[in-house]
């Protein structure tokens, strides 16, 4: 009864402690539904944080009113799941004379399928053997492989790292079969892309720190499609070094990560950006952002607006860290999505798919969810989307991460930001790593003719000399003015 009273004498306390259970009770309620947008780190924030971010953002926990953009999705997705949008369906960039295979297509196609049991984590198999997996052109071996700058399995091992996919291949063909047998067998289509048109996926080790619950899971199959958006059609283009002309019909959307592309690097001035801190797939289509275009700050807009307003020759895109603390299969489903609207709208687009960036090594330890385990399995369901001819992968781990795939610590300020002198890093990957269709796609300045100083030398003679001539006419002209002048005087001013 004692403890009682004293907490009858202390009012405020109790009414602090009720609002922390209540919000607290409310955050886990809404965790995995309208708060699910949201990323928490749960060593540094209380749950009850989930209700504040999403009182500022007008979202409370009897659910938040869809906007007009995420209606307008929900319907052409709704579309395209019925069959009756073709705008999806397009083949678009293709040169001049190259036909749309897909047309051509049979009804009954072959799948190249990735299955998670395909993708077993080797947490119990520490051998330094080099290990592949390989869909859709992306292949990971082992600790952290790029074709860019990685390191092989072996390597890996002898650091310590672990290696991170063993691959079940379930479409090798018969050790009997012949290229032709499987051409008849498949039709027109090869789901082979080239490796001259993709980036090998940056793999990382394996720390031991990993929860599963956040990884796809074991069942999960991943088709290539055979038809539509992100379908190969036997059309492939090579990634290959452009300059900073590139970029200026281009678009890039994406969460802070990108907005730091925007603010640090000498991108700033080439091209166009949409990009805002905390951005998902879960949020991309309700949030308005700050629309940056050649350094010049626009105002803020949807990403529909901004991809109604004009026709970009390339858009990429970068969200996936936000995510990581989501259901794997839920954030890949909601980016497929996220592509198919972008295509929607810009049809002649290349699409750039971004790797989710990788974290530092402290970064990746003392974390279970945001690790890099994770970001290297949902880079690989990302790769799966690329089709070799308008929708691509790219990787830029290569170009920040060290032999393990961590993000080089000298270069991140947080463990998961860049440096502002480090996005450079990423501005000089995008240049090497781009795709020419047609002369559309890489529009630079003619060159100017060099002049010979020879016939400058003449020409300015020239000129001179016409310019003299003109004096002396106009010299002469006045003096005759002048002379009749004077004779109309002369004759009492009669003409």
């Amino acid at each position: 009864m004692k403890f009682f009273r004293t907490l009858a004498k202390l009012p405020l306390f109790i009414t602090l402690l009720v609002t922390f259970l209540i919000l607290t009770g409310t955050a886990v309620y809404g965790r995995n539904t309208v708060y699910a947008e949201y990323q928490l780190d749960p060593v540094m924030e209380p749950l009850l944080t989930l209700v504040f971010r999403g009182i500022g953002d007008q979202v409370y926990p009897w659910g938040a009113k869809q906007s007009e953009d995420e209606l307008e999705v929900a319907a052409i997705l709704a579309k395209t799941q019925s069959g009756q949008t073709d705008d999806l369906h397009q083949v678009s960039g293709n040169s001049a004379g190259q036909e749309n295979q897909a047309d051509e297509e049979p009804e009954e196609e072959k799948k190249s399928i990735w299955n998670m049991d395909g993708w077993r984590s080797r947490k119990d198999k520490r051998s330094g053997k080099a290990q592949s997996i390989s869909s859709a052109g992306s292949s990971v071996s082992g600790g952290g492989v790029s074709s860019n700058g990685g390191v092989s399995a072996n390597e890996a091992g002898a650091a310590g790292a672990e290696s991170l996919w063993e691959r079940i291949d379930q479409e090798t063909p018969g050790e009997n079969e012949t290229q032709e047998e499987q051409q008849e067998e498949t039709g027109p289509v090869s789901l082979d892309i080239p490796a001259t048109s993709q980036n090998v996926v940056v793999g990382a080790a394996d720390y031991g720190n990993i929860d599963w619950n956040y990884l796809f899971p074991a069942d999960t199959v991943f088709e290539h499609d055979t038809e539509g958006i992100f379908a190969p059609n036997g059309v492939y283009y090579d990634l290959q070094q452009v300059d900073d002309y590139y970029f200026q019909d281009a678009l890039f959307i994406g969460d802070s990560r990108t907005q730091g592309l925007y603010v640090y690097s000498t991108m700033k001035n080439l091209t166009s950006f949409l990009a805002k801190d905390s951005i998902s797939v879960y949020n991309i289509f309700s949030r308005t952002m700050p629309f940056c275009q050649m350094g010049a700050e626009i105002g803020q807009q949807t990403l529909l607006d901004t991809l109604k307003q004009k026709s970009y020759r390339k858009v990429y895109v970068s969200v996936g860290v936000n995510e990581l603390g989501m259901s794997a299969s839920d954030y890949f489903a909601r980016y497929r999505e996220l592509i198919q609207i972008v295509r929607e709208f810009q049809p002649d687009a290349i699409i750039y798919i971004q790797a989710i960036m990788h974290v530092t090594e402290a970064y990746t330890k003392k974390n279970a969810v945001y690790n890099n385990y994770n970001i290297v399995q949902r880079n690989l369901a990302l790769a799966s989307l690329a089709n070799g001819r308008d929708i691509f992968f790219i990787d830029m781990n290569s170009s920040v991460c060290d032999e393990n795939g961590n993000v080089l610590a000298d270069i991140s300020y947080d463990g998961v930001h860049l440096k502002a002198s480090a996005y450079e890093r990423w501005h000089e990957f995008l240049k090497q790593n781009a795709v020419v269709r047609t002369p559309e796609d890489w529009i630079r300045p003619q060159p100017q003719p060099e002049e010979n100083p020879e016939t400058s030398a003449e020409a300015g003679a020239e000129e001179d000399s016409d310019t003299q001539e003109t004096s002396d006419t106009q010299e002469a002209s006045g003096t005759q003015e002048a002379s009749g002048t004077q004779e109309s005087e002369n004759n009492g001013g009669q003409t």
